[in-house]
């Protein structure tokens, strides 16, 4: 790191992830690397695709299952990181590297990801278009705070977006899911734009 800039071109992955990767695949275990991706790790994730080794070798990338990439959203500790939202235009080239990927491995992206891309870029053919899901909150997943608060996503602030559960009603949670209006307007928002995001990070 230089100040609060991350230096790409030297930097050094911890060592206790790389021993933790490396245990996996010596036990033979399908391993995913998750990889988030903002304006300054995005020349990293452009070279994974390229099929650099940007680990220098310290494990065998052959054996990697897939790396998921995760866009990056300023919330928790990053709410004030907003610098690091990816740009259209990088959205745009990570797009076109991803469909020409060259690596050994299988590759992800979150449904935050796929968001992103669809709607920054409008191009999709037919085919691609049928496997293209975008965000799922409040459609097919949830969330639930330690404090107890129920909400469509993960990444929403809880203390605006949360919903607190009644312990002591045991329909409590079908009854957000199905009637709050919390929930019943994010989906909204996705019904009237699949591809945006109802947060709107």
């Amino acid at each position: 790191m230089k100040g609060n800039i991350l230096d790409i071109n030297n930097y050094k992955f911890p060592d206790h992830s790389i021993n933790a990767i490396n245990k996996f695949l010596k036990e033979e275990v399908k391993t995913n690397i998750h990889f988030v991706v903002s304006s300054e790790t995005i020349s990293l994730s452009i070279k994974i695709l390229k099929g650099i080794d940007i680990w220098n070798n310290k494990f065998d990338l052959s054996k990697i299952n897939a790396i998921i990439f995760l866009l990056f959203k300023p919330q928790g500790k990053g709410k004030d990181l907003k610098n690091l939202i990816l740009k259209d235009d990088d959205v745009k080239l990570f797009r076109q590297y991803l469909k020409e990927s060259k690596t050994s491995f299988k590759i992800g992206i979150d449904s935050c990801f796929a968001c992103r891309i669809a709607s920054v870029c409008n191009d999709f053919t037919k085919k691609e278009k049928m496997f293209i899901d975008t965000c799922e909150g409040a459609r097919m997943s949830c969330y639930v705070t330690s404090d107890m608060k129920f909400m469509p996503c993960s990444f929403a602030n809880h203390d605006k977006i949360g919903v607190p559960i009644n312990i002591d009603y045991k329909d409590s949670i079908k009854n957000i899911w199905t009637s709050s209006e919390v929930f019943t307007n994010f989906r909204n928002k996705l019904e009237s734009n699949p591809n945006i995001c109802p947060l709107e990070f």
